[in-house]
């Protein structure tokens, strides 16, 4: 392969990295690049104009951002849309990355882009595959298309949903979710903060960077157990969770600080049911909480996952874990959780591309 487009949302970054640096590792000289959907959507001078006056201007980001939010609640509904080619603008920007970097193979992890990529494709006639990559432990109905190549998955009872969707079981993959190299960089976890721990304590990193989840309550209960644990918050960009966490008195970190130090100075990973979060803890071999969320995918995931997480998606269970936690106590658990399977995300990729 020699051009290869990755599409995906904000959310998803992280885990199209991991991805790009897997195919890096079998196909060195490919180019391959990561697109955020968003892009397709992009208008120069409405951009400039609402990054200037923070005045919303550009209706077509606007609706595409709806949609999207559609398709985060909206789990269970099958999509309703053709596969024509629409002389609208993420059409034809689809094409002109198309006829720019001529792809081999096109993968879109989350909501975004599969329509135009296949739509472009079977309007230009060329042979490029398209395939979505699903990051969440369950099915979101919404990434169910017929014209789709294939999908990689991450488990047995998620294949079979896509066949119970219409889905052929050849057009499926199976891989364990791959996550950055930089969580095992000795740089990395070097880090470039200071913390001041208390050693004999147990350490909790709570996620927080989601924008779509009210954290307040979560950094309430939290600051009530701030003298029996070191806490952490770490809310990446999202700014006004990292306001309120410093509001509480907690000890929180910006997108500045490096993540693989603070997970790996942490005994316990507490996140809102992020799947990509989920994958890093376990592959590191953290325990697992599961805060409240609310989004409806996060929560399944949480569902599917109950036997190897710790289930504190009420404030009610997330205090009752935190009165009684001791590493000893979740030994076994960790060790369930634990993740031994190898992502093999190019296997999956080179059985679906034939």
């Amino acid at each position: 392969m020699e051009s290869i487009l990755i599409f995906t949302d904000r959310y998803r970054g992280d885990f199209a990295t991991a991805v790009k640096e897997n195919i890096r590792q079998e196909y060195p000289y490919a180019r391959t690049i990561i697109i955020d959907d968003m892009d397709l959507h992009a208008n120069p001078v409405l951009d400039f104009i609402e990054n200037l006056t923070s005045i919303k201007v550009n209706k077509e980001k606007i609706d595409a951002r709806k949609t999207e939010r559609k398709m985060y609640k909206n789990i269970d509904e099958l999509p309703e849309t053709t596969w024509e080619f629409k002389e609208e603008e993420s059409y034809i920007k689809m094409r002109s990355f198309f006829h720019k970097l001529k792809p081999d193979l096109v993968i879109t992890i989350g909501y975004g882009a599969f329509v135009e990529a296949v739509a472009t494709r079977d309007s230009l006639g060329v042979k490029t595959k398209v395939i979505n990559i699903i990051d969440d432990y369950t099915l979101n109905k919404s990434l169910v298309s017929p014209y789709l190549d294939g999908y990689v998955v991450e488990n047995i009872p998620l294949k079979n949903k896509l066949v119970e969707c219409g889905v052929s079981k050849d057009k499926i993959a199976l891989s364990a979710l791959p996550i950055e190299s930089k969580y095992f960089d000795k740089e990395e976890l070097k880090g470039n903060v200071r913390l001041f721990f208390d050693e004999s304590k147990s350490t909790l990193l709570y996620l927080a960077n989601s924008d779509k989840t009210d954290h307040k309550k979560v950094f309430a209960t939290l600051k009530d157990y701030d003298g029996q644990y070191n806490i952490i918050v770490y809310a990446g960009d999202n700014r006004g969770a990292y306001r309120q966490a410093l509001k509480e008195g907690l000890n929180a970190f910006n997108e500045g600080a490096s993540l693989p130090m603070l997970f790996d100075r942490s005994d316990v990973v507490i996140t809102t049911g992020n799947s990509y979060e989920i994958s890093v803890a376990r592959q590191l071999g953290k325990i697992v909480a599961v805060a409240p969320s609310e989004l409806l995918m996060e929560e399944r995931n949480a569902t599917y996952l109950k036997s190897v997480v710790v289930d504190c998606t009420t404030i009610y269970k997330l205090k009752a874990f935190l009165r009684s936690f001791t590493p000893e106590k979740y030994y076994s658990l960790k060790l369930r959780s634990k993740v031994v399977i190898r992502p093999d995300i190019i296997g999956a990729i080179g059985r679906l591309k034939g």
